[in-house]
């Protein structure tokens, strides 16, 4: 090899090596999981991944946003995870849902713990749900009659049962027929109470004390809604 050749060639290897070796320090991209509201069930979360063996920010990275306990702010952070391009939005409950469902038709959704999938439009049905969100679901509105059975049983005067329910939760809906159903058949009476907002549960319950129910049922979405509050509902 003539001598100017193998300067070249050298030359050229040298040029290489800083590419190389900045490609083999370059630390490999890792999933990254959104979520919404970092609230006490993510650490359940986060403990399974753990025990799966992922360990977060060596093998995953999570991403969180959160929308202070305001509904409205639920839409802005479910965009900004879907504009960030994270591999999954998983959401806890179904208004984050809806909103991660807004936000995205492409990203992979996992859900937890929502009402009725399918009234609420995440899934066309149980088996296949036809969109890019799967998960499981706590809806039980067969319980819902029974819950006011068991009521009477325990307490056989009750005549007025309160029942708290929140209106931006299309599965609520499910229960509010059960209630409805049940209630002439068990002797009860059921006074529904819209609350849609952590600033309507304190007129809520002044609602409820003024017409003085025997007994009040609480769905998850109220109860979460007293926790961000800071409210008591005992």
């Amino acid at each position: 090899m003539r001598r100017r050749d193998f300067i070249k060639v050298i030359a050229g290897s040298a040029a290489a090596w800083p590419l190389a070796a900045h490609t083999q320090q370059r630390p490999p991209k890792i999933p990254r999981i959104g979520i919404i509201d970092d609230a006490p069930i993510w650490d359940h979360f986060r403990r399974g991944l753990q025990e799966a063996g992922y360990v977060e920010g060596r093998d995953i990275a999570i991403e969180y946003r959160s929308s202070g306990g305001e509904p409205g702010q639920l839409a802005a952070v479910a965009a900004d995870l879907a504009n960030l391009s994270v591999d999954v939005i998983v959401t806890y409950r179904s208004a984050p849902t809806r909103a991660a469902q807004e936000a995205t038709t492409t990203t992979p959704i996992v859900m937890i713990a929502v009402g009725d999938p399918i009234k609420a439009g995440f899934a066309q049905n149980l088996a296949r749900p036809g969109r890019n969100i799967t998960g499981n679901t706590i809806l039980g509105t067969e319980m819902a009659a029974k819950r006011v059975q068991l009521l009477k049983q325990l307490i056989p005067g009750v005549s007025r049962v309160a029942f708290l329910w929140n209106p931006n939760n299309a599965s609520h809906l499910a229960y509010l027929e059960e209630w409805r159903a049940a209630g002439p058949i068990l002797g009860v009476e059921p006074m529904f109470v819209e609350v849609g907002h952590p600033d309507q549960l304190e007129p809520a319950f002044v609602t409820m004390i003024q017409k003085r129910p025997d007994a009040l049922s609480i769905t998850a979405d109220p109860f979460h809604m007293a926790q961000v509050d800071g409210s008591s509902i005992l």
